[in-house]
């Protein structure tokens, strides 16, 4: 299975923006129930595009790592990282495949969600 394209963006959850709950008022809810997740403020963004001939490849029952550094805020506690992948697929439908995970910076620990 190739990989066509993903994004991967790290959140910040804690300390929380001043920006991001400037705006909310008792009551007001952070979470929108399309997405079904909690949109927290994006601090680190890469959209991953691989040229023709290049993609990724993993075929069921395999394990890969793909490694990937960001510059986060130092003041930055918890994020959330979710990354996306798209399946290169010659049939209309395409198949797709995302996580996400919660990691604890100052123990350096992941959280279970």
């Amino acid at each position: 299975m190739k990989f066509e394209s993903g994004v991967i963006r790290v959140n910040q959850v804690l300390p929380e923006k001043a920006f991001f709950f400037g705006d909310l008022t008792c009551g007001q809810t952070i979470i929108d129930f399309n997405l079904a997740n909690t949109v927290w403020p994006t601090i680190a963004n890469r959209p991953l595009n691989w040229l023709a001939g290049t993609e990724p490849e993993i075929e069921p029952n395999e394990i890969d790592e793909f490694n990937y550094d960001f510059i986060i805020p130092s003041d930055a506690k918890i994020v959330e990282i979710y990354i996306f992948y798209r399946k290169l697929d010659k049939y209309p439908t395409r198949i797709v495949w995302g996580h996400t995970s919660i990691h604890d910076l100052t123990n350096k620990k992941i959280l279970p969600l």
